[in-house]
Formats: C-alpha cells, structure tokens, sequence
C-alpha cells in the first residue's frame, strides 16, 4: 500500500513518525547504493500527493468548508479517515512544515542523481543505421563487468510525462566480454538468428551500477532520448 497512505491514516505520532523516518532511511539508502528504480518514482509521487494535500487543506479552509477527507491520488476520490476536520489541518502542518522539506531534499538529491547518471551512460550504435527504428537489439555493458546482457526492444506508442516514448525490453542472451570484440560482426549474428535487420546499439556504463535498478532504465531512457 501506498506510504502516504498509511502514514496519514496512522493515528499515533510516534508510529507515524517511525514509518516516515523508516522510509526516508530507505531512500538514503538506494540513493547512497546508487540505486535509481522503483524508489525514484515513488519519491517523485510521494512528493506530488504532500504538496496536493497541502494545497487541497488550504484552499478547502480558505472557503470555510468543513473536510472530509482528503484524496491523494485525485482531489475527486477520498479515502476513509479517522480524522475530522481540524486533525485533517492538524496533519496538513504535519505535510508543510515537516514532510514536505525532507521528501523535497531527496527528490533535489535524485534528480542530481538522475542527471549525473545520464552522463555516465552513454549510448552509440552498432554498424549502420536503418531509418526504422521501432524495434531493434540493445546491448548493455557495465563498468568493470565482463557479462554482456543483450536484450530486443520495442518503442511504445506510449508517451511518459517527459514526452518520452517508453521502451520495453526482452532479454535474448548474455556473454562473456573479450577485448577488442566486434560487436558489428555480433549485430550481424543476431540478424542472422533471428531472421530481422534490426538496428543495434551499444550502451555502457563509465562506473560500476546496479543492473536491475539503475543501469537498465537508464539505458532504455537513454535509448528513448537517442531515437527521438
């Protein structure tokens, strides 16, 4: 269930202080472990339901009108609360004063995080270039790793807030790294195999990243950034 959720509906003040404390003490964590997924997106949306919540208190006192409820993911749907109206304020100074600065500092330290990820990754092609790009084959090389992970990737007509098209990936093979290898020749290879002549690219990464975490949604965002 949503942190948010669980934090605003728990009654007692050192619960609810533990379980905030306890979930900043994670996102420390992945940030200082160079992790980027899923915990980027749920600060991205914690961070989006406070000031909502902040704003939405606000303005239904402004108007004098007695609150309910308050709805986090959509001013239109409210969750059942054992709050009335003045603890709803009572917690919405909670959000401003308290978890709206602290959840802000991480997201600063994500979003540098974000960027200075997106500078160590790099991306190129393999060989020529054919003008269709919609699907292809991806190869993912990490710092100091000697496992190469190739995946195909389709482009979804899905486009993210960034006006990003989203990139989804399958995993065909993995290989050992040699020096001086010919990835042209291996592109080659899996046209072959697969009977396609797809385009290919190459995305490495100049430190050492979390696979799963960090180094794959990069390099499909860095694949979507390439190809728009």
């Amino acid at each position: 269930m949503d942190i948010l959720i669980n934090i605003w509906n728990e009654l007692d003040f050192e619960k609810r202080n533990f379980l905030w404390s306890y979930f900043l003490q994670q996102v420390d964590n992945d940030i200082k472990n160079l992790k980027l997924s899923p915990r980027y997106k749920q600060v991205l949306k914690t961070r989006e339901d406070l000031i909502n919540i902040s704003a939405y208190v606000k303005l239904v006192s402004e108007q004098n009108e007695e609150i309910k409820g308050i709805g986090v993911n959509s001013k239109k749907q409210f969750y059942k609360s054992k709050l009335n109206s003045s603890k709803i304020i009572e917690r919405s100074n909670e959000v401003e004063f308290k978890l709206l600065p602290e959840i802000e500092k991480r997201y600063t330290e994500f979003s540098a995080f974000k960027d200075f990820l997106y500078k160590v990754v790099k991306i190129k092609p393999v060989g020529l270039e054919r003008d269709y790009t919609k699907d292809g084959y991806l190869i993912i090389k990490n710092k100091n790793h000697n496992t190469i992970r190739t995946y195909s990737y389709f482009i979804s007509n899905y486009v993210n807030r960034n006006k990003r098209s989203l990139v989804k990936l399958n995993h065909l093979e993995s290989f050992q790294y040699k020096e001086k290898y010919n990835f042209i020749d291996y592109k080659m290879g899996l046209n072959r195999k697969h009977d396609y002549n797809l385009n290919c690219y190459l995305v490495e990464s100049e430190v050492k990243l979390p696979l799963k975490e960090t180094l794959v949604p990069i390099a499909k965002g860095s694949l979507s950034m390439y190809l728009r």
